[in-house]
């Protein structure tokens, strides 16, 4: 039982990038994370440049990555702890990512209006953009998508002797 929730490498590296995300948008704070600086630095030109934004999308990558780097660590633990079927775990480990997302952008939104109304706008990072919540369930749920259909196509496997791929059959 002591090993029962022991991550494998690849999803403690997951978590562990995911986990640098934060650090950086904490250090910097999302909005404000200066990408563009750094990629003028690197290769001269800027990234919201080169893609026409007006606005700082960082929190966006971290949503995105979200679901990306943390869908296929859900999937081991349903698979590991049995909660649900290989056959079932890919999908269940996309709701999960959707349904954490939606939880938190519900909770961000609720601090907001109820500690600090006339800074709402400010708090929740939307930089004038009304649909910012929705966008980054969105974002969550395409990264959480692809991390299971990257583990598909590699043939990732959490249950004993049952390819990914082949646990969908």
């Amino acid at each position: 039982c002591k090993n029962r929730f022991r991550l494998s490498d690849t999803s403690f590296t997951l978590v562990l990038l995911f986990m640098s995300l934060h650090v950086l948008g904490g250090r910097y704070i999302y909005s404000y994370v200066p990408y563009d600086d750094w990629s003028r630095w690197l290769i001269g030109r800027s990234v919201s440049g080169l893609f026409g934004w007006e606005r700082n999308h960082y929190d966006r990558l971290v949503h995105f990555c979200f679901g990306l780097l943390l869908a296929y660590p859900a999937r081991e633990i349903l698979v590991r702890t049995r909660a649900v079927s290989p056959a079932w775990s890919a999908y269940y480990a996309v709701e999960f990512i959707a349904a954490a997302s939606v939880l938190y952008e519900l909770g961000e939104w609720l601090v907001a209006v109820l500690f600090a109304p006339d800074w709402a706008d400010r708090y929740l990072g939307q930089q004038g953009d009304p649909w910012d919540a929705q966008k980054d369930m969105g974002l969550a749920i395409c990264g959480a998508t692809l991390a299971m259909v990257i583990a598909g196509m590699s043939g990732a496997s959490f249950a004993v002797g049952i390819p990914f791929v082949a646990s969908w059959f």
